[in-house]
């Protein structure tokens, strides 16, 4: 009975620690805020502020869709209540307590008063429509594919971008958004061979970023075509930035003028502002090139001339070293007098080729174009300034523009003027920089050539000396011979520096003064190298820039209804317009309505993050 007792009581025992044993794997549950507000408020207008973040697969159509929003200025102990269409996963951001969902009604649980309380939402795609729709189209040569059938392939793909305004979405959010897509190459696996239609292209490492707008009330088409060893995936981001254009009366404005008819809409109008704005700032980051291409050019000349070479004394040198040749017929050993003569011949072959005239000839011609050179270079002065004025009217035109500014007509027709003589005189700027550093460059080669054969046959002659040193006992006893040997050491360097070594050294010296810098050099060699993807070196740019920029302002946008004009012609209008219509100005502010919210509510703010994957 008793040793029945005891079994018993290891059984209960080892239950009682089985039970009570938490398991290592076992996840540890955060006990829930069971508080419960006893008042319930409905978010108030212009409480809230939101931001819609939306996933897009690789075609453009919605993944997920969700929005983070700020309330402002909560009240401890109570319930904010919005409706809207979510699914079951929205969350607190600010406290343990959970949203709750009863229907189409989210009830935010506020248990401490705060200036910021933030919240998400996991709204349903289905019942929601962004301002624009996104439509990404992929084909290989012409044939369409789908994103599966072109990925890890070769050759050369089109990826076709529609950006489409969202009739499905309310006009006054449809109408407060400008739509960018920014879409990344990597150009050391792709290369862009036509990006025609894009707002900007801008480079950073290797990464070419390729942007895109679409605009309120028309819709927009582009096709990017890349060449490629093996086709990745292209995850475009997409932001939709808010415009304010209600400062001005636009349908007042161009009905009273009646300027182009039904051809200038307000919407047109909106679209050229935006891309003005978008367009303007690559076309001037590469006038400051020019300045330093001219800069960097006439310092190098000017650098040349300040230490001019003196080579008038190789003549001399030359017929010196004719008469250190070696009386080989006083010396009995055959294979030694061979030695010898074979290290003075060594050193007649470096010295013809140090003192060849050609090289003479034509480092001198060379000093002498640089005197010319200089000049040239200096001549373009008044023509950069041209530039910067230009450019600082271009910098003073996006302030003016975002305010429509009546005086952006001054700065409209100065850019005008410039642009219609920069390209004439940069088309001649262009054929005289690369004559000039042509010759520049030639100097360079020719200068650093005399400076290596110099070297050579200051060693040539160090040898030939060390030779004659080491076996003036083998020219036998003859004094007068063994005077010529002592002249022959005394001729090639000395101690009082007036040899043949000496001089040649203070020559290379003064070569090695007058080259520019390691870095410099390399610098100067870059401007000689092609962009691989341009095709274009950095010589080339000076002009390429001053046309892309002409083309960039003046060219004609097919897309938008006022496709006879140029963005300069737009400006001009937009800036009479005010003036003539300062009266229709309002001074109402932009009015955003909540996204996710069933009810009409105006919020601070309204944010769109788009991303594919």
């Amino acid at each position: 009975m008793k040793k029945r007792f005891v079994i018993i009581l290891l059984l209960v025992l080892s239950i009682f620690m089985l039970t009570s044993c938490k398991k290592d794997d076992e996840p540890v549950v955060v006990k829930k805020d069971p508080f419960i507000p006893s008042q319930t408020k409905v978010i108030a207008e212009n409480m809230q502020e939101e931001t819609v973040f939306a996933v897009l697969d690789a075609e453009g159509n919605i993944v997920s869709l969700k929005v983070v929003a700020v309330l402002d200025n909560v009240e401890a102990d109570n319930y904010y209540t919005i409706n809207a269409h979510t699914l079951g996963t929205n969350a607190n951001l600010s406290e343990n307590n959970p949203l709750v969902k009863e229907g189409n009604l989210i009830k935010i649980p506020v248990k401490n008063a705060k200036n910021k309380y933030y919240y998400e939402l996991e709204l349903d795609k289905t019942k929601y429509e962004l301002p624009y729709k996104f439509k990404f189209t992929y084909y290989l040569g012409e044939e369409e594919k789908t994103l599966n059938e072109i990925l890890g392939k070769a050759g050369t793909f089109k990826i076709k971008l529609e950006i489409t305004p969202n009739e499905a979405v309310a006009k006054e959010i449809r109408e407060q958004f400008v739509a960018q897509v920014q879409v990344p190459i990597d150009i050391d696996k792709a290369e862009v061979i036509d990006d025609d239609g894009a707002m900007t292209s801008v480079l950073a490492g290797s990464v070419r970023t390729i942007a895109y707008f679409g605009m309120p009330g028309s819709k927009s088409s582009y096709e990017l075509t890349i060449k490629t060893d093996s086709f990745m995936r292209i995850n475009a981001t997409i932001s939709l930035q808010a415009i304010d254009m209600s400062s001005i009366d636009l349908e007042n404005i161009f009905a009273n003028l009646n300027m182009f008819g039904e051809e200038l809409s307000p919407e047109a109008l909106k679209a050229m502002v935006i891309l003005m704005l978008g367009g303007l700032a690559e076309g001037m980051s590469e006038f400051s090139f020019i300045h330093l291409l001219n800069t960097q050019i006439k310092g190098a000349l000017q650098g040349v001339l300040e230490n001019p070479m003196d080579f008038s004394g190789l003549d001399q040198l030359g017929v010196a070293i004719q008469n250190i040749a070696p009386p080989v017929a006083s010396i009995a050993d055959e294979e030694l007098r061979g030695q010898i003569l074979a290290s003075y011949l060594a050193v007649t072959v470096a010295a013809s080729e140090a003192f060849a005239p050609e090289i003479m000839t034509s480092i001198q011609e060379c000093i002498v174009q640089v005197g010319t050179d200089v000049s040239r270079m200096e001549s373009y002065d008044p023509k950069y300034q041209k530039i910067v004025a230009t450019k600082t009217a271009l910098e003073g035109l996006i302030p003016k523009i975002e305010a429509l500014d009546i005086s952006i007509l001054e700065d409209v027709a100065l850019i005008k003027n410039n642009i219609a003589s920069m390209g004439s005189d940069y088309a001649l700027y262009d054929n005289d920089v690369k004559e000039v550093f042509d010759n520049f460059h030639k100097l360079l080669n020719n200068i650093e050539t005399l400076g290596t054969k110099i070297g050579v046959l200051i060693q040539k002659l160090a040898e030939y000396q060390a030779m004659m040193v080491a076996n003036q006992d083998a020219f036998g006893s003859d004094p007068a011979v063994i005077a010529q040997v002592q002249t022959i050491i005394n001729t090639i360097s000395n101690e009082q520096g007036t040899g043949l070594i000496n001089q040649l050294t203070g020559i290379a010296s003064q070569i090695e003064s007058s080259m520019p810098t390691t870095d410099d050099l390399t610098a100067l060699g870059a401007l000689f190298n092609k962009n691989p993807e341009t095709g274009l070196t950095p010589l080339d740019m000076p002009l390429f820039a001053i046309l892309e920029f002409s083309k960039e302002v003046n060219s004609v946008n097919v897309d938008t209804p006022m496709s006879a004009m140029t963005l300069l012609d737009g400006l001009s209008i937009a800036a009479q317009a005010k003036q003539a219509f300062a009266s229709s100005a309002s001074e109402e502010e932009t009015i955003f309505y909540s996204f996710a919210s069933l009810d009409v509510l105006q919020v601070k703010s309204l944010q769109f993050v788009i991303t594919q994957k």
